[in-house]
């Protein structure tokens, strides 16, 4: 885990960072949970199963998780429905028409009622602990000076636990 300030920094360090929270500079709302975990999604009906099941075995619990739905063909729908029924924890769907990452990037951005934003493709997982682990380090950070702050980053591992080459 890395905390990284403001900074102009190269692409390809850039690169090396895999995942991350980023504070949304938002209006308090007193329901408004920590993180907003994103998924942007777009014919990914057959590996939603990841994100799900990792979001279900966090170990910290304040979070809602929002589906962007790029205007998926396939059942992704109705999978993130059953999502729905199940959870113990928010979980919000939008359809969009297929304009492409930029606009459902953007759809997160709008809808999402977290103080941190976290994105996690259909295809990813992360360990139990992870939301946890990145509130510690965000917590960390004095609140004189988060403001000077972009996020919280990691590197992920893959499912072996070695580190992802990406």
């Amino acid at each position: 885990m890395k905390v990284k300030q403001r900074s102009g920094g190269s692409a390809e360090r850039a690169r090396e960072v895999s995942c991350g929270i980023f504070p949304r500079r938002v209006a308090f709302r007193p329901s408004m949970p920590l993180f907003t975990v994103f998924t942007p999604a777009y014919n990914r009906a057959h590996t939603l199963h990841r994100v799900w099941k990792s979001l279900k075995a966090q170990t910290l619990r304040d979070f809602e998780w929002l589906v962007v739905d790029d205007g998926s063909t396939d059942n992704t729908k109705e999978l993130v429905e059953q999502y729905q029924r199940e959870a113990d924890f928010p979980v919000r769907y939008f359809l969009e028409p297929h304009r492409g990452a930029w606009a459902v990037h953007n759809v997160s951005m709008r809808e999402s009622n977290g103080d941190l934003w976290l994105k996690l493709d259909s295809d990813d997982g992360c360990l139990p602990n992870a939301l946890e682990r990145f509130k510690h380090h965000w917590d960390s950070i004095p609140d004189s000076d988060k403001h000077r702050f972009a996020g919280v980053t990691g590197l992920c591992q893959d499912q072996d636990g070695q580190p992802d080459e990406q």
